[in-house]
């Protein structure tokens, strides 16, 4: 059975609707009883209740893990995390692989997507949703209020607080929505997506209309409220609509209404094209099944609380490849010797710059107060695919992407060969040169921005020249809402050394580089991927990539800005660099003269 209908049949049950309407229909004169129990997760855990939930929800992604700490704490979250993270459309809990549907039989399926829209079903039921993203409270607020009329928030974020942006804590936000005449309830994230539904709906039948979800990502298409709001429309035929901010900073910043109908479709169309791609790729491999069990069944594994207690040892140059079982279905493949001094020496020459065309990229993040901070990043970039540019959505100058450069060959044999050696398809490499000195953090950032990756992503990491730290840790928690739990490793990149980290890294973990402690020389970090965004595809129409920043897709209603077409990568201007002396220098210049 195909995923397209294992997906329909799970998003038109009845049975989960008839319960819901008729509390709606029935019973609306009596909101005072529904009200004096309403659901408060976060001051009432139920940790007796989790096994059980999770020997429904989760399947074998616990023991397939290995996640069982010495405090037990792992076992009574992992695999309620995978399930959420691992459903996507489809509501699949289980580790199978469902065939691909044809291009038709997908393109046939986002058609009735648009046009669900207009269909049967409570329209006159209108639900906004909208993530807090950069913006400080009040501006949050006075764009609710202009742009939307919101009357009431419910919050369906997992966690009920923020270190980051503290003004987003539960307590806080329950302060400042009440001052300012708006109800505000935190229900956050449990259980499957479908009881998530069914505890969503019933709370917006409750609070007064309009409502709007409050979300943690600014853009839908990376907030886990995407699916709840594909559920709430396909059961209840609420229209949904997502509020994003628009490109533009203040006094011209407003949240544009985006149908969820359009944006649910894109995706669709989007996540399809991506599967497609990486599934040509590994049949050109010839692999097939889930990443983890190839890597399981191939390399030595250890669980992670097991490798935390004995010191957290990297494996050594003829020690052999080690596997690292993390939370939430995801590995760390370490494979030292990886390159020999030979090779590594090669690649200084031919990745150098002067060797290959960087770029230094001029970026801007947006204030709480809904204007941009500018600044030039210190290190260079440049991007090798064939196929495909890559997304660079904080750039201040449009077009906001990374040309594609041609793959050489050397590129072409480092991508094969680390494929062939992670038993996962690579396409492209983004390299990060970094000049000697002594480099701040940089991050967190979340992977969640990355456009064109697949559910199950796998990275591959390396570099030359001197190590840096790569620091990734995932999305803490609260156990019982009581004590914080964080999942952190910090992966030291050796030269010859490649390291490969595959799962949910969309949906559950965050990265950074910490700051160096010493002065260091230059070096250069590549980032091996399998990129297939089909927006930013190589011949592609032009599209909106004017209109992208960090919490805007350039989806705006009504706008028909056109982006002039950009030129051919063999035709880009070459990139002015610093002259500098050296021995990367030289090698660079060998490196030409090599190509």
């Amino acid at each position: 059975q195909s995923w397209l209908v294992a997906a329909q049949a799970a998003l038109m049950e009845p049975t989960w609707l008839q319960r819901l309407q008729p509390q709606s229909q029935e019973k609306p004169a009596q909101p005072r009883t529904r009200r004096q129990h309403p659901p408060q997760p976060q001051s009432q855990p139920q940790p007796q209740q989790q096994p059980q939930q999770q020997q429904s929800l989760g399947g074998n992604s616990s023991s397939r893990t290995g996640v069982q700490c010495r405090s037990g704490r792992w076992a009574d979250r992992s695999s309620v995390e995978s399930s959420i993270g691992g459903q996507g459309r489809s509501g699949r809990s289980d580790n199978t692989c469902a065939p691909m549907p044809s291009a038709s039989v997908a393109s046939a399926e986002v058609s009735r997507i648009r046009e669900s829209r207009a269909g049967g079903g409570n329209s006159a039921t209108v639900v906004f949703t909208c993530g807090g993203g950069h913006l400080g409270i009040d501006l949050l607020i006075s764009l609710l209020q202009r742009d939307a009329k919101v009357r009431s928030m419910l919050d369906i974020r997992e966690l009920d607080h923020s270190t980051k942006r503290p003004w987003f804590n539960a307590d806080v936000l329950l302060e400042t929505m009440l001052a300012v005449g708006i109800q505000y309830r935190y229900i956050g994230q449990t259980g499957s997506d479908d009881a998530w539904a069914d505890t969503v709906a019933r709370n917006v039948l409750e609070l007064a209309s309009p409502v709007c979800l409050f979300g943690v990502r600014a853009l839908a298409r990376e907030c886990p409220r995407l699916r709840l709001a594909q559920r709430l429309h396909e059961r209840l035929g609420w229209r949904i609509m997502h509020l994003q901010p628009s490109s533009s900073a203040v006094p011209e910043l407003e949240f544009v209404q985006l149908d969820h109908a359009d944006v649910y479709a894109r995706e669709v169309e989007a996540a399809f094209h991506t599967a497609s791609y990486a599934e040509a790729q590994e049949r050109r491999l010839g692999i097939t099944g889930r990443w983890q069990d190839r890597v399981l069944d191939q390399y030595r594994s250890v669980a992670w609380e097991d490798w935390d207690s004995q010191g957290r040892q990297f494996p050594r140059a003829g020690e052999g490849n080690l596997v690292i079982r993390l939370p939430w279905d995801t590995l760390l493949l370490i494979v030292p010797g990886f390159l020999s001094r030979k090779e590594i020496h090669s690649l200084q020459q031919v990745m150098s710059p002067g060797a290959i065309s960087y770029d230094q990229p001029r970026r801007q993040v947006r204030n709480p107060d809904g204007t941009f901070t500018q600044f030039n990043e210190h290190h260079k970039e440049a991007w090798l695919c064939d196929d495909y540019d890559h997304r660079d959505t904080r750039r201040v100058a449009p077009p906001r992407l990374h040309a594609g450069q041609p793959l050489s060959q050397w590129a072409r044999s480092l991508l094969d060969r680390a494929s062939t050696m992670a038993m996962a398809p690579f396409n492209g490499v983004m390299c990060r040169w970094e000049p000697r000195g002594l480099h701040l953090k940089d991050g967190p950032h979340t992977y969640a921005t990355h456009s064109g990756w697949t559910a199950n992503t796998v990275i591959g990491l390396m570099a030359l020249g001197s190590t840096r730290v790569y620091h990734v840790h995932g999305i803490p928690w609260f156990y019982g809402r009581g004590r914080k739990e964080v999942v952190s490793v910090n992966m030291p990149l050796e030269e010859g050394t490649l390291m490969l980290l595959g799962g949910p890294l969309r949906e559950r973990w965050l990265y950074a580089q910490p700051r160096d402690e010493e002065m260091l020389p230059e070096r250069i970090q590549l980032t091996l991927q399998l990129h297939a965004d089909v927006a930013v595809a190589k011949g592609r129409s032009p599209g909106t990539e004017k209109l992208w920043t960090e919490d805007c897709d350039g989806t705006h209603s009504g706008d028909s800005t056109a982006c002039d077409p950009l030129p051919p990568a063999d035709e880009m201007p070459a990139t002015a660099l610093v002259p500098r002396g050296g021995r990367w220098q030289k090698r660079a210049e060998a490196g030409k003269r090599a190509i």
